[in-house]
């Protein structure tokens, strides 16, 4: 049998010689008898190179995964490849995610439950970043259909997308919960502008279409298995699988640095009807004169 030889310093004068040590890449076991042949120094080389193959390869798989993760998160906006149809955002820069659960209970965490000061702290917290200003810069690259900023003094009005429909949910489960207790609703509410304002409903039926476009346009893909139990003949949901879902605490971080008092009387301006808020206070839906009221 023809074997290959790597040739390895001689123990005598440390040069290379045809006779020196070599490393056999043959099979070491016998084709007859079955025995192992070659010293303990030539199956430990062996070993040893069989390993080093090994680390290169799983490092190799690993480059490729990191590869492609950076290729990825320069594509959704993290980097200068974004793609053209991608909408901008300065916000992007402030995306990550992490792997969470969804909290499936009916009545779970901060943000739910009957009326109280902690409930109402815990929505004023998740609301108070919501105005932010924004440099030129950045306004400039949004399609904003030809109309133009509103501006502030150190940059311009904008708003975080997701922060749009947080005070829909709010409301919604203030009326279920005056349904439920049977009281009226307080008249600095957007519930008690769905007598005053006749158009209410139509702004209701926008957020509802707001909500659902979002839910597609973000759809979840995390996939959920069922299971069996034992007081039902259906299936029941497994919701153990965590979703990805984006750090909110570091885009919120973001947009603390940028936001913005518009209560703040003289803050906000408008070019006709004057101070938006000059009270400190926010209008119920956010207009001077609504339709049929003057």
């Amino acid at each position: 049998m023809e074997h290959r030889k790597l040739l390895l310093p001689s123990t005598t004068d440390g040069k290379y010689e045809d006779n020196a040590s070599h490393l056999d890449f043959d099979d070491d076991i016998g084709e007859d008898t079955g025995s192992r042949t070659g010293s303990p120094t030539t199956r430990i080389l062996k070993l040893h190179a069989l390993f080093l193959v090994l680390h290169i390869g799983v490092f190799s798989v690993f480059s490729m995964v990191i590869l492609w993760a950076v290729r990825d998160s320069h594509a959704f906006g993290y980097g200068e490849n974004r793609p053209e149809w991608l909408p901008p955002s300065p916000a992007n820069a402030a995306l990550s995610y992490k792997p969470q659960k969804y909290q499936t209970e009916a009545a779970s965490g901060p943000l739910i439950g009957q009326p109280s000061p902690e409930l109402d702290a815990a929505w004023d917290s998740l609301l108070q970043y919501s105005n932010i200003r924004i440099a030129e810069e950045d306004l400039s690259q949004l399609d904003r259909g030809g109309e133009p900023n509103v501006e502030l003094s150190d940059g311009g009005y904008a708003w975080l997308l997701c922060d749009y429909y947080f005070p829909d949910f709010n409301e919604e489960q203030r009326a279920l919960n005056m349904q439920h207790n049977n009281e009226a609703a307080p008249p600095n509410s957007l519930i008690y502008s769905a007598i005053s304002i006749p158009f209410f409903p139509v702004a209701a039926m926008h957020c509802i279409n707001q909500l659902r476009q979002s839910v597609m346009c973000h759809a979840d893909t995390s996939v959920r298995s069922y299971y069996w139990v034992e007081y039902d003949r259906v299936p029941s949901l497994n919701n153990s699988q965590p979703h990805q879902c984006v750090d909110f605490d570091r885009l919120y971080d973001w947009a603390g640095e940028r936001s913005v008092d518009l209560l703040e009387p003289g803050y906000l301006v408008h070019p006709v009807h004057g101070v938006s808020f000059p009270d400190g206070k926010r209008s119920r839906l956010g207009v001077v004169n609504p339709p049929g009221h003057g």
